[in-house]
């Protein structure tokens, strides 16, 4: 299914408020498999699921301030 730059707008969006809830590095890491697997789900285009998580990863480093593996 190809994604166009609105909807990988509107799912980040969608999550945000679950990082908001987020207080330390390992529930930010335990969400982040979780979001990752819902990009998985969701999405089929390698290229897609790349990008939904790089952009991921730079919320979490953008909200905490932190670097995960």
């Amino acid at each position: 299914m190809s994604v166009n730059e609105n909807d990988m707008i509107r799912f980040i969006e969608t999550i945000e408020d679950r990082f908001d809830a987020c207080c330390d590095k390992k529930v930010a890491e335990l969400l982040r498999e979780l979001v990752y697997c819902e990009i998985e789900q969701k999405h089929d285009e390698p290229k897609t699921i790349n990008k939904l998580k790089m952009k991921v990863d730079n919320l979490i480093l953008e909200k905490f301030n932190i670097k995960l593996k």
